[in-house]
């Protein structure tokens, strides 16, 4: 018998919200402070700066993700919710978990997103696989399936 049960595709969503609120505003700030003082134009600096909020969000989350103890596979955002991501045999996730979770997640977001056409496809990718935990008997994620993980609840 499994001690948590998988978290609910919202709770997931809320929790990305809150962390997304606070690698944002981050990301805002660093920008602000380094990019923003820089004499380049609109459209560099937009790439410059999602490229900057990718690689925060996905460092943010493998740091999180992979950090010993009780907080192991809890964002400050899953924390607040009380959900964890975990492997599929019970072990708590290492930095290469949590890294491999971020690439397969948002890897092709963050490289397609610079082309405009392929933000969509790579949008695409993000909402299909997450999706998927509508319909998952254990609510998982392809990206949770593909990775041998799951999201439960405290």
């Amino acid at each position: 018998m499994e001690l948590f049960s998988p978290a609910s595709l919202w709770r997931r969503l809320a929790a990305w919200a809150i962390d997304a609120l606070i690698v944002a505003g981050s990301a805002g700030v660093v920008a602000g402070v380094t990019v923003g003082q820089a004499d380049i134009d609109d459209s560099l600096m937009a790439h410059l700066i999602s490229v900057l909020l990718g690689v925060m969000w996905m460092t943010y989350n493998t740091l999180t993700l992979s950090r010993p103890g009780l907080r192991n596979g809890k964002t400050l955002g899953k924390q607040l919710l009380r959900i964890h991501v975990v492997r599929a045999d019970g072990e708590p996730l290492t930095v290469v978990d949590a890294a491999v979770r971020q690439l397969v997640q948002w890897g092709p977001l963050i490289v397609f997103g610079q082309f405009e056409l392929l933000t969509y496809v790579a949008f695409a990718w993000l909402v299909v696989m997450t999706a998927a935990a509508l319909i998952s008997p254990g609510r998982l994620t392809l990206y949770d399936r593909l990775l041998h993980q799951k999201v439960l609840g405290d």
